[in-house]
């Protein structure tokens, strides 16, 4: 059975041209496992193991599982036996460090005279923390531009070292309350925030990002509650206070992206067998007591003079205020992200895109 050592990896895709994931042309690369769980996730191929519901997470230091040719794996860290699905498997390339530096070198000529270079990626690309670090050592030392794109579930002093050679780091922030967070990605964001003022701290641009999904993090109290974080973190590291662990800060650069739902990735969870976005969020809405009317009821209740519209769901008093469930995630609008973009600015904090 083969290991993932630090000369070797699983990586999804390397994609060249990409110009979403950082300055110029870049070469986007995927690698495999990730420690969240998102209901909207469009890459599901990382986590899902048909028979398991979900691969190991009980390490973040944990590798990508090891993978026989009939497709038989194991998961790193507690022994437990998962056969992923056929088309999981197919998504996964097994790829030793000289093998992705031929293909880098093939794509360096795009690189130059746009500021553009290597984007490492996942799933969570810190997940196989020894195979990221020989590449980014090796590409460093080539003197090629890179930047990291992460959901900041990580131990940040086993990765401190690759986050000070990047150029920019995209950290994401699903959401910033806690209970949300652990019920539409499965963990917490304690050491995401943590990790994300550590981060900053390192003096290494950071853009964060939300995903913005109505139904799950698009309300103004999140935003809110964001922006005012960032702002308290980059005030922080202007001051050159020190983090509790006695890691010096300095001047931050902290922006901002807001990147709408997409629906891309929804042929993969038929593929895998296992439930898509739409009926999981239905599934976790009626876990949290949600109930809508049927259309019969509705029509009913539309028909009342002044009844307005049907909210068609009960109060949600365990979560934070301004979170509804939806009938089911959507698309937020242009003029939702211009607001969402004027409560960061009322926080000083930089909104760009990359998109």
């Amino acid at each position: 059975m083969r290991s993932c050592n630090c000369n070797d990896g699983y990586i999804m895709q390397m994609q060249n041209f990409s110009v979403n994931d950082g300055d110029g042309i870049r070469t986007t690369i995927f690698l495999y496992g990730c420690p969240l769980h998102c209901i909207w996730c469009c890459n599901p191929e990382n986590a899902y193991c048909p028979g398991m519901g979900m691969s190991s997470q009980d390490s973040l230091t944990n590798i990508m599982p090891e993978i026989r040719a009939d497709h038989q794996t194991e998961a790193a860290g507690d022994g437990r036996g998962i056969m992923p699905h056929t088309e999981a498997a197919q998504e996964m390339h097994h790829m030793t460090l000289d093998e992705v530096d031929k293909k880098i070198s093939r794509q360096a000529l795009f690189y130059r005279g746009n500021g553009g270079g290597i984007t490492f990626s996942g799933g969570e690309a810190t997940v196989q923390q020894g195979f990221l670090r020989a590449m980014v050592n090796r590409f460093y030392d080539k003197g090629y531009d890179l930047s990291l794109e992460t959901c900041g579930a990580f131990s940040f002093d086993e990765v401190k070292d690759i986050l000070q050679k990047m150029s920019r780091i995209f950290m994401d922030l699903k959401l910033f309350d806690d209970r949300l967070h652990r019920l539409f990605t499965g963990v917490s964001n304690a050491v995401i925030l943590k990790n994300i003022r550590r981060t900053a701290a390192l003096q290494v641009p950071v853009v964060v990002r939300i995903p913005v999904i109505v139904g799950v993090n698009a309300f103004e109290e999140n935003i809110e509650a964001t922006c005012a974080f960032l702002e308290d973190v980059q005030e922080s590291c202007s001051a050159g206070s020190s983090m509790a662990d006695g890691q010096e800060s300095g001047p931050a650069d902290i922006s901002l992206e807001f990147l709408p739902y997409h629906r891309y990735g929804m042929d993969k969870y038929t593929k895998l067998g296992i439930p898509d976005p739409d009926a999981r969020y239905e599934m976790l809405r009626e876990q949290a007591g949600i109930r809508w009317e049927n259309s019969q009821a509705e029509q009913q209740m539309e028909s009342r003079p002044g009844s307005g519209a049907l909210q068609g769901m009960k109060d949600v008093g365990s979560f934070p205020g301004g979170f509804s469930f939806a009938q089911r995630m959507e698309i937020p609008s242009e003029k939702l992200l211009e607001r969402y973009r004027e409560i960061a600015d009322a926080h000083h904090i930089r909104t760009v895109s990359f998109h």
